[in-house]
């Protein structure tokens, strides 16, 4: 059923024509990579809402969603110069895709049921999670840091390229 609604949606119909912008293509590929997870999310959340799997299929979906968004929104704020208010947010939205995909980890460690399979996974799934907080913190950090005012430039996808220091 899920394959279905996947196909329904336009995830499965292959792009008649390339089109001229990279935020486009960029675009096109993260909503055929969000659909997947987002319906296999609410799938599960909604049938097993004790299940973390669901719930961490819908932490990614909607990270990449976002991040998508806030790449296509730096793009209009800073490259192509409309000069949005909510540029220096859309550069931060558009640094959760790695961290969206890095929780695909946590999704395979949980795999079927959603409990970890013995002790030591345990353990290793509080390191990775401490490795992961340290990750968004720098991450955090590196792009508050770049972006307190400086000039910035980003590439024709919408990501955050350069930052000038003068």
């Amino acid at each position: 059923m899920t394959l279905a609604l996947v196909f329904v949606a336009g995830a499965g119909r292959p792009a008649r024509r390339r089109s001229a912008t990279p935020a486009r293509d960029r675009s096109r590929r993260m909503v055929r990579a969000v659909q997947p997870n987002g319906s296999v999310g609410i799938l599960v959340a909604r049938r097993q809402p004790g299940n973390p799997i669901g719930w961490l299929l819908l932490v990614i979906a909607g990270c990449l969603f976002l991040a998508t968004d806030g790449g296509d929104y730096a793009l209009l704020a800073y490259h192509h110069g409309y000069h949005l208010a909510l540029g220096p947010l859309a550069l931060v939205l558009d640094e959760l895709w790695m961290p969206g995909l890095l929780l695909l980890f946590v999704v395979i460690l949980l795999f079927p049921d959603g409990r970890l399979p013995s002790r030591f996974w345990r353990w290793a799934l509080r390191a990775y999670c401490a490795l992961y907080a340290a990750l968004l913190a720098a991450l955090a950090v590196a792009t508050a840091a770049a972006l307190i005012g400086r000039a910035i430039r980003v590439d024709s996808s919408g990501g955050l390229v350069g930052v000038d220091t003068g």
